[in-house]
């Protein structure tokens, strides 16, 4: 997972998920060694450490694998090994055919995009967009699915724009933007990227309706954007933070006695990378080849909630729509 770099705060959220799993894991036949790498969000880096990880260290399994890039990269490595790989968070449509070992609790931005473009026609009653997008994979994958279903829902694109993972100044984008006057904006960046375009936006006085993917769910950011993030609405897959189901408990509370917070979206899909890769091999004898099968037969209630897998490896979720209003996060009424 990306530890430093650009997407440290969501490597590193995904991380305390997965350590709380580890804890509560009771070992009953084998010791699961857990490994721990940091990709610094550079695809190069994940192929050493992915070739690193099942030559040297000779891993049945790699999960984690939180951006989509990372997930392109090295997913060819896991099917050639036939070794087990699950992300978290990676949510490229390319992802869907990324082979047999590969799996993903995330959903496919095919998905998400849909029901960005659908929210902002029919509730948001958008008929022009603009996106300013991370070009990488998941940043271009989402804009494509956006920018499809909101033009055949009847919408009209009006700006592309893109910056790299580095960038930290966003006004030539937001200048030309502006200028757009779209109806809506989608913004899809990561960290503290989100920040600095926000406040940006805020600055130089831009009317259009902010809407974002998952990767705007952070509460401490929110919580410094203060008032400038009222008004934003953002699509997650569905998380109850309420749930009696007794896994969700366990991890609730293990996770809220060790941090002195509540958990996030981010470490509760953290949790579950691990988890419904331990429960599946736990009933299949501890086979890795079985516990792929054991994987796409069965579905799975884990700390994010009801997950099932396709025959493609990809998540059915449902996927649910947040609105901050006086700098809370609240679900959308609608």
């Amino acid at each position: 997972m990306p530890l430093t770099g650009p997407a440290a705060e969501i490597g590193n959220s995904i991380l305390e998920g997965i350590k709380i799993a580890h804890e509560l894991d009771s070992h009953d036949r084998f010791e699961i060694k857990l490994i721990i790498e940091d990709d610094k969000l550079d695809p190069k880096t994940s192929i050493n450490i992915t070739n690193k990880l099942i030559s040297i260290d000779k891993v049945n399994a790699i999960i984690g694998l939180a951006p989509s890039s990372i997930a392109l990269a090295v997913a060819p490595i896991g099917n050639k090994n036939k070794t087990l790989m699950l992300s978290a968070t990676a949510s490229s449509p390319d992802l869907t055919n990324a082979g047999e070992y590969f799996f993903r609790i995330y959903p496919s931005d095919y998905y998400d995009g849909k029901v960005l473009a659908d929210f902002s026609f029919d509730n948001l009653n958008a008929k022009t967009a603009s996106v300013l997008f991370l070009n990488n994979d998941f940043g271009v994958g989402l804009t494509n699915s956006f920018v499809i279903n909101f033009q055949n829902n009847g919408g009209v694109i009006i700006k592309k724009e893109g910056f790299s993972p580095n960038s930290t100044n966003f006004r030539t984008q937001l200048l030309s933007i502006k200028q757009s006057k779209s109806d809506v904006l989608l913004i899809i960046a990561i960290d503290t990227q989100y920040e600095n375009i926000i406040r940006q936006f805020r600055e130089m006085d831009i009317h259009s309706k902010i809407i974002a993917p998952v990767t705007f769910d952070n509460v401490e950011m929110i919580e410094r954007l203060g008032n400038a993030a009222n008004g934003i609405f953002f699509t997650r897959p569905f998380y109850d933070i309420q749930s009696n189901d007794s896994i969700f408990q366990l991890f609730r509370n293990e996770f809220s006695q060790l941090y002195n917070r509540e958990p996030s979206l981010l470490n509760a899909l953290g949790f579950d990378n691990y988890y419904i890769l331990i429960e599946s091999l736990k009933n299949v004898n501890y086979s890795f080849e079985k516990a792929r099968g054991y994987m796409l037969n069965n579905s799975f209630v884990g700390a994010s909630g009801k997950m099932q897998f396709d025959n493609n490896g990809d998540v059915i979720k449902e996927i649910e729509i947040m609105s901050i209003q006086e700098k809370k996060i609240t679900k959308y009424e609608k």
